[in-house]
């Protein structure tokens, strides 16, 4: 058990000190963006949806990798567990949300340089019906997804780093299998 607790231990201090370094290097993007709009510069569509991403991956490390087991209950014994049932509940919503959009949005970024190096199209939007497809549907649909797991009560802790989508309490699937 002290080898696990100690594992843990590692893994967290680890997890933080990453996740702190992605949110400033999230900063960093979404800051030069920023900056362009201020000073009034044309911002390419590619800007635009790295600036989303980074947004995502911002919040979505925020609430996973650095809060990580600050948000998990205090009951569950995890190293630094100060948190609460609903406190894990949003941990694990908002790394769905977040976590979710910030990987459509690399997909959405893969399918962006496809259409522009590949095919020869220019880096913008055509139209602002565009910009919304391109850059509203990747969370809308990031956010029903995150809502369907609050129907089963399926954001728990899942017995490591954080809380997400896991079974409660802790073991029941693999005490009785499903199938």
């Amino acid at each position: 058990m002290d080898d696990y607790l100690q594992h843990q231990k590692s893994a967290i201090i680890l997890m933080k000190t990453g996740g702190l370094l992605s949110m400033i290097a999230s900063f960093f993007i979404m800051r030069d963006v920023f900056i362009r709009s201020i000073k009034n510069e044309r911002i390419k569509l590619t800007h635009k949806i790295v600036f989303e991403m980074s947004l995502a991956n911002f919040w979505g490390t925020f609430f996973t990798p650095f809060l990580s087991t600050w948000m998990v209950p205090k009951d569950s014994g995890a190293y630094q567990a100060a948190g609460n049932t609903a406190s894990c509940t949003a941990q694990g919503f908002f790394d769905s949300f977040f976590c979710g959009t910030s990987v459509f949005m690399n997909a959405v970024l893969a399918l962006t340089y496809c259409i522009i190096v590949k095919r020869g199209k220019k880096d913008e939007a055509k139209s602002t019906r565009n910009l919304w497809i391109v850059l509203g549907l990747p969370p809308i649909i990031c956010f029903l997804l995150a809502i369907k797991p609050f129907f089963d009560r399926a954001y728990n802790y899942n017995n490591f780093l954080a809380c997400d989508i896991a079974e409660y309490p802790l073991g029941c699937l693999s005490e009785y299998p499903l199938g």
